[in-house]
């Protein structure tokens, strides 16, 4: 979803949410009231957005690092099996 296209949906429901009285109120709309709680939960919805991307990235780079070590642990396993197996060897020849 685009930051426009959730704008217009923010605004649209608290247009909508105005509504939701029993008894449709009379009086002045306070559109500046409405504008301030849109804008601030669009904000609040842009951190959200901005703090799971961050999290997903730092996801993906904790994988990425995991993946790594894993990869170099099994080098490691591969040599230390060499030696392992060379150690054997020495020991069944002498």
């Amino acid at each position: 979803m685009t930051k426009a296209e959730l704008e217009e949906a923010v605004f649209q429901a608290l247009g909508e949410a105005s509504m939701c009285w029993s008894e449709t109120p009379s009086g002045v709309f306070e559109d500046v009231r409405a504008m301030e709680i849109g804008n601030q939960l669009i904000e609040t919805l842009g951190r959200d957005e901005a703090n799971e991307q961050l999290y997903q990235s730092y996801s993906q780079f904790q994988t990425k690092e995991f993946i790594h070590k894993i990869a170099h642990l099994e080098s490691e396993i591969r040599l230390l099996d060499n030696e392992i197996a060379e150690l054997e060897k020495y020991i069944r020849d002498n």
